[in-house]
């Protein structure tokens, strides 16, 4: 990775971190913020939420302050963990059916052809070449 394709490491924002006056966990924060640099979305939360579980860790806020996921994050990865990752796909990243829904396809003439022809095209669909005029259909 280049410097400007590289992921920036998120610098912990909590108390101690500001100030400087620990500087074992200020180095701690360090580390991790760097481990979950390299990690991919869900392996963050689920990372995160496994910290989060353990005695004596620190609050979600807290957790949030230092990673830089967000409180709702942190939580549906403890959920997740807690359910066994059952209902997380193991060959994918997010689960099917999110984003945006599939554009409509252009219908096709008899032909097979495209009903509609850009300008930049050239040519009519029956082989005549397209007198220059402007059209928003179909480009």
């Amino acid at each position: 990775m280049t410097a400007q394709t590289e992921k920036a490491v998120h610098r912990c924002e909590c108390d101690i971190c500001q100030v400087g006056t620990d500087l074992e966990t200020v180095r701690h924060h360090e580390q991790m913020n760097l481990f979950l640099s390299r990690l991919n979305e869900p392996q963050r939360r689920w990372y995160v939420g496994l910290l989060s579980q353990k005695a004596g860790s620190p609050s979600d806020r807290q957790l949030s302050l230092i990673t830089g996921l967000d409180e709702v994050t942190i939580r549906r990865g403890r959920r997740e963990l807690e359910a066994e990752l059952a209902d997380v796909p193991s060959d994918r990243q997010r689960r099917e059916g999110g984003g945006r829904p599939s554009a409509e396809k252009r219908p096709r003439a008899r032909d097979g052809s495209a009903r509609h022809r850009c300008l930049s095209h050239g040519r009519r669909p029956d082989g005549r070449r397209k007198v220059a005029q402007l059209s928003l259909a179909g480009c």
